[in-house]
């Protein structure tokens, strides 16, 4: 018998909603893991208008953050720049894969489970 991840199941779930962006970040963000950079951002729909991701959940797949989930702050489309309410534990830097989710990814872990 062939086993699903959580991981691939939150994909399933979040595709079935409308939910699922799947992203690599293009430059480092700063420091101390308050915010991350990807010029992919302004190809999404309102991506090329500030705040456009306020509020949206960043799951972070890749690197030494994986598994982090924060909640955007705000987002800055003339430095493709998104700032976190909360840091990662670490700066999040280039070539990182992370998730968009409108919804919090903790919540559909959750019904998963």
């Amino acid at each position: 018998m062939a086993t699903t991840t959580r991981a691939v199941l939150r994909q399933r779930l979040s595709e079935a909603i409308g939910d699922y962006l799947s992203l690599t970040t293009s430059s480092n963000g700063a420091t101390d893991g308050s915010t991350l950079v990807d010029s992919g951002l302004r190809n999404l729909a309102g991506g090329r208008e500030d705040d456009a991701f306020e509020g949206w959940y960043v799951l972070i797949t890749s690197g030494d953050a994986s598994g982090e989930i924060k909640r955007i702050l705000l987002s800055r489309q003339a430095t493709n720049t998104v700032t976190l309410q909360t840091a990662f534990s670490t700066q999040i830097v280039s070539s990182v894969t992370y998730e968009l989710h409108r919804q919090d990814p903790t919540l559909k872990h959750n019904a998963i489970n």
